[in-house]
């Protein structure tokens, strides 16, 4: 306000001391002033640039108006271009700035008073407006820009916020990553009149794509479940993976191995964040099947009479609801308890069968020889083992340690089978297992008076993971060079199959040793995937620095090296 009161006693001044300096009665006058403001809508416009033009003379003048929208300047000889009394006079204001587009002319006759006060009214001579298609564009689209001009248009430039320009009319343009982009079209008539428009737009990110798979497809709780990641995003990459195994579990591994402890059906959740934040999730049912209960029983007999214990009996996954006995091969199944007695109205050889049932409603049988005599007395043997590692490899020799009794006599034979085709009458066996997998162990031991006993027991043998591991050469690569790439990974119980490399400009390769040129110097993550012949997975991710092209010395830089040193050694003679 200050500014402004200041300004008006400016003009003021300027106007008397006009009044007195002036020679009205003179063709030419010294001094002539031609003052006023730059009008747009009611509101002064600054940084308006004026051509005063004689058009008597043709001659011109330039000007600008002030922070105010304020303009003046002086037609007569002192200080000016000595324009006279009666010459036609033209202005024409052009916007600048935010103000293009923006035009006014106004025009006067030199008058002998000492100033003249001419007030200029902008308006825009068209509305400038441009659109694009898609209307909701991401970082994958290429957009189509339209700029809506009349005719008289000779020249544009579209500026698209992201450091990139177009001279087209109507170019295309695709954006690097989502954000909000602030587009300015310039343009620019065939009288040399400038136009702009700003219009911000918004690229929105591509949501990452999220699956996953597993294997097996049916597991038990003995099994060690490999989760595999099969997401994907399509214009950038997945910095961040969450597992929830729905057994209060949680990992953020790629591609995780994970076991269960009791059967069920589990919602498991793999979310995914790529690297615009962005999250994405998908859910899939996991039934972990139940195995069927394992039926034991040991016996002691006495005469006629026969005991049975089933306690050695057993449900990984549950347990036991239900035990049946028959007490010889014509016999039906009778419900009843762990441990029974029966008696025989007779002797001679029986088969003994007992069948167990858990609480899925699964079943196991198992069936035992016996004789029965009068004036004998024996009681089976118990059958028992245990084995070193408790979760071993398919590269480690386990240890199998019987713990076997008989509380009546000895035990004199042992009968191992391992559940892999092989077979050992050792008390105390070594084996090794070719291949991992779910193993069910059998010990049947025999006494010194031919009572047997049996137990079976469930070894799990893990796969090994494969070792992933990569190098590159050169080093320190240029947009120039073949990048070869060379796989170290190795695999010690067995080989790998297949080979995924992700070079993180969207190119991929399965070959085990690719070579790659990348196109833009920047920082790439280079991602290795490998699996092993028994379909489990692991990677490894290393960030890769391409620079711009190396610039080799010229001739004439290396002659003059070379001119130089061989100077300074013989001035050293």
């Amino acid at each position: 306000m200050v500014e402004r009161i200041v300004r008006n006693i400016f003009i003021f001044c300027t106007v008397l001391f006009l009044l007195f300096a002036n020679n009205v009665s003179s063709k030419s006058v010294d001094i002539h002033m031609i003052i006023g403001y730059v009008y747009y809508e009611g509101s002064t416009v600054v940084d308006v640039n004026l051509t005063i033009i004689n058009e008597d003379k043709g001659e011109k003048i330039y000007k600008k108006t002030d922070k105010y929208g304020f303009y003046s300047f002086n037609t007569g000889s002192f200080h000016g271009p000595g324009w006279n009394v009666e010459d036609k006079l033209k202005i024409l204001a052009n916007g600048t700035g935010d103000n293009m587009g923006l035009q006014g002319t106004a025009t006067t006759i030199i008058n002998e008073a000492p100033y003249q006060w001419l007030n200029i009214t902008l308006s825009s001579r068209f509305i400038l407006n441009f659109s694009y298609s898609p209307q909701n564009p991401t970082d994958l689209d290429e957009i189509n820009f339209f700029a809506d001009l009349n005719e008289n248009i000779v020249s544009w430039e579209w500026q698209f916020g992201d450091g990139s320009i177009s001279h087209e009319k109507n170019p295309n343009h695709k954006y690097s990553d989502d954000g909000n982009y602030l587009v300015n079209l310039t343009v620019k008539d065939n009288e040399g009149f400038s136009y702009r428009v700003s219009r911000s737009i918004y690229v929105s990110n591509v949501l990452p794509h999220v699956d996953f798979s597993w294997n097996p497809l049916r597991p038990t709780i003995n099994d060690y479940i490999q989760f595999m990641d099969n997401s994907s995003d399509e214009d950038g990459y997945i910095v961040n993976y969450t597992w929830n195994f729905g057994d209060g579990n949680i990992s953020h591994e790629k591609n995780p191995v994970h076991k269960y402890n009791k059967n069920g059906i589990y919602n498991v959740t793999l979310t995914v964040v790529d690297d615009d934040l962005e999250k994405k999730s998908i859910s899939n049912f996991v039934e972990i099947v139940n195995l069927p209960p394992v039926s034991i029983f040991y016996y002691f007999i006495n005469n006629l009479t026969l005991k049975v214990d089933a306690s050695l009996s057993y449900d990984l996954d549950g347990e036991i609801v239900k035990y049946e006995w028959r007490w010889n091969e014509k016999d039906v199944w009778h419900s009843g308890e762990k441990i029974e007695k029966h008696e025989y109205s007779k002797e001679g050889n029986y088969t003994v069968y007992l069948r167990v049932s858990d609480d899925y409603d699964s079943s196991n049988t198992t069936s035992v020889n016996i004789q029965v005599k009068m004036g004998t007395s024996n009681m089976a043997p118990k059958a028992d083992f245990i084995f070193e590692p408790g979760l071993p490899t398919d590269i480690d020799y386990i240890q199998f340690m019987d713990n076997s009794s008989d509380e009546d006599g000895y035990i004199v034979n042992y009968t191992w089978n391992f559940g892999d085709g092989n077979i050992s009458h050792e008390k105390n066996p070594v084996h090794k297992y070719n291949k991992n997998g779910v193993y069910n162990v059998e010990l049947y031991v025999k006494d010194n008076k031919n009572a047997t006993s049996l137990i079976k027991k469930v070894v799990v043998v893990l796969n090994v993971l494969p070792h992933v591991d990569f190098s590159w050469n050169p080093l320190r690569p240029t947009i120039n060079d073949y990048i070869q790439f060379m796989d170290n990974s190795s695999d010690e119980d067995g080989y790998i199959v297949n080979y995924t490399w992700n070079f993180g400009d969207g190119n991929i390769s399965h070959e085990k040793n690719p070579v790659h040129k990348y196109g833009k110097q920047g920082v790439y993550r280079v991602q290795l995937t490998i699996m092993d012949d028994d379909g489990f997975i692991k990677e490894k991710s290393l960030m890769i620095k391409i620079s711009e092209k190396k610039e080799t010395p010229s001739f004439q830089i290396i002659l003059f090296l070379m001119a130089l040193i061989l100077t300074i050694l013989l001035r050293r003679l």
